[in-house]
């Protein structure tokens, strides 16, 4: 296989520790979805992302031996790396990390809050997009400001289960993630003494958090990388390029719905092969590809430069597509 060097700028990397955007008043929440800040705002937010971890990443002599299901997967990912390097996807500027991040200055008990932003903008973000989730937690930050800011105490003292649910929309499941919320800050005052858990099996055990969450915020948190967290981008785009042989085809045969994906099979397979160093940044590398090219219902396949590579690059929508791909012996 050919090996070259290419540049791995991370999609997600440890913002600045100045606020990135300006805090949105309460009167402006039922607006907040659309865009929570300017295209200026957003793009200065990027800037301010200090080239800390990660920079560069040389091909290691190890991995001409990885037992990848695509043999071109190098090429692939240097193709993907190219075209995210303007990180201008929503999940650079409004992703987990950047909710975590704009707690302010680190050092002590800012941390802590830094770790509470997070959980709840971690516990938002499912299925409800990234900027949908960044205001609704920028509304939070606003209702418990009295009481000294977004932490697990002044959030059970400033909102009631209903009022709480009211605030989050238009975030998905409002009225269930309130209930989350409000669990997860009891449980961390009950046990951990205000803080995130430290461990995976302890976040596992907070209400609403899942293997994915816990994967997510053992990195954002504690800076521990004990596995790769596999959204709906990660596990579409995974089966697209050949990576993983997960996608389920064809429709439930008990309600003639779709059948349902399950990333967590993605995970399995990405983790038996993907090098280790890749495990972090691949996540965010991922999602902004598949948020501004490689969507769900019309890729943007005439322009990708990888199409030559991709086994699933077409016009069609992406089961056809990835029917094309699977060929025989893909599980259904």
């Amino acid at each position: 296989m050919l090996l070259f060097g290419f540049c791995l700028a991370l999609a997600c990397q440890w913002p600045s520790h100045q606020p990135l955007v300006p805090r949105a008043p309460m009167r402006a929440a039922p607006f907040a979805w659309r865009l929570p800040w300017s295209s200026t705002a957003r793009a200065s937010a990027r800037q301010q992302l200090p080239a800390s971890g990660l920079t560069a990443l040389e091909p290691q002599m190890g991995w001409a031996e990885v037992a990848s299901p695509q043999p071109d997967w190098q090429e692939q990912l240097a193709g993907i790396i190219a075209m995210r390097r303007a990180r201008d996807a929503p999940v650079d500027w409004s992703g987990t990390e950047s909710i975590a991040a704009r707690s302010g200055p680190s050092g002590g008990l800012q941390e802590q809050r830094m770790r509470f932003r997070a959980l709840m903008g971690a516990m938002l973000s499912s299925q409800t997009r990234d900027p949908v989730t960044y205001a609704a937690v920028e509304r939070l930050e606003v209702a418990t400001a009295r009481h000294g800011g977004l932490a697990p105490t002044s959030l059970l003292e400033a909102l009631t289960e209903p009022d709480l649910a009211a605030l989050l929309k238009p975030v998905s499941f409002a009225a269930r993630k309130a209930k989350y919320l409000r669990g997860a800050a009891e449980q961390l005052l009950a046990r951990h003494g205000g803080d995130v858990p430290r461990s995976a099996d302890e976040f596992l055990e907070l209400p609403g958090v899942g293997p994915k969450m816990m994967t997510l915020l053992m990195q954002v948190c504690w800076g521990q990388v004990v596995g790769i967290c596999v959204d709906t981008h990660v596990h579409r785009i995974a089966n697209r390029l050949g990576w993983a042989r997960t996608w389920s085809h064809g429709a439930s045969p008990r309600t003639g719905r779709p059948a349902s994906q399950r990333p967590e099979r993605t995970r399995v397979e990405l983790e038996r092969w993907l090098p280790r160093e890749l495990w972090q940044p691949i996540n965010p590398l991922l999602v902004g590809f598949g948020q501004q090219r490689c969507t769900a219902l019309r890729p943007a396949c005439s322009g990708c430069s990888i199409r030559g590579l991709c086994p699933s690059a077409g016009d069609g929508v992406p089961p056809a597509a990835l029917d094309r791909a699977a060929g025989a012996g893909r599980p259904a």
